[in-house]
């Protein structure tokens, strides 16, 4: 017969009740500033908007790479679909800007579509589809200022980004594609012609 150590708990679902209480408690003591996370990260449209472009880029890249199957089609269609996706969440919100765009509001999904699209421009501008993973990001890391940090990458202030990005996100798809970095055969690299 084996001989099985007692239980520290009489019932199975008491330890379980335990560690939800225990995450209860911590939950109600944690406060989190959710205008200042966002405010720290660049805003929601950047934080989500990168996340699409990254996502969108690095599948391309491994499709490039012959790592993973192409069932969707090429990368511009793919941002041509986050475009569509945000052109609609955007009639929720009319005359909205997607840098006020907060994740309560009812056009929330436009910083998803348009936010990858702001992304492309972005590093359309600065000629380094990798500009968000190597310059941005850690100088914002080690220096926490977002507006500084934008400016010295980008070369203009976020003000100066949106009075371009605001009328340019409306031009025809021909004039809108050419910030769709380009991805290289065999080796995936993403680069601007």
């Amino acid at each position: 017969m084996i001989r099985r150590p007692p239980r520290s708990t009489p019932k199975p679902s008491s330890a379980a009740s335990d560690v939800y209480k225990r995450q209860k408690n911590v939950r109600s003591t944690c406060n989190f500033d959710f205008d200042s996370i966002d405010y720290l990260v660049g805003g929601t449209w950047l934080q989500e908007g990168t996340a699409v472009f990254k996502e969108i880029t690095i599948l391309h890249e491994q499709i490039k790479l012959g790592n993973l199957k192409n069932t969707q089609g090429d990368i511009f269609q793919d941002f041509n679909n986050q475009y569509f996706d945000g052109q609609r969440a955007m009639e929720q919100c009319p005359g909205m800007s997607i840098r006020d765009i907060k994740y309560s509001d009812p056009c929330s999904q436009a910083v998803y579509g348009w936010g990858a699209w702001a992304a492309a421009y972005l590093t359309h501008k600065v000629n380094d589809p990798y500009v968000f993973e190597n310059v941005y990001y850690p100088e914002l890391k080690k220096l926490g200022d977002p507006e500084l940090v934008f400016a010295n990458t980008f070369g203009m202030t976020r003000d100066e980004f949106f009075a371009d990005f605001d009328s340019w996100i409306y031009l025809s798809e021909d004039e809108r594609k050419i910030v769709i970095p380009t991805v290289e055969e065999n080796t995936g690299r993403l680069y601007y012609p």
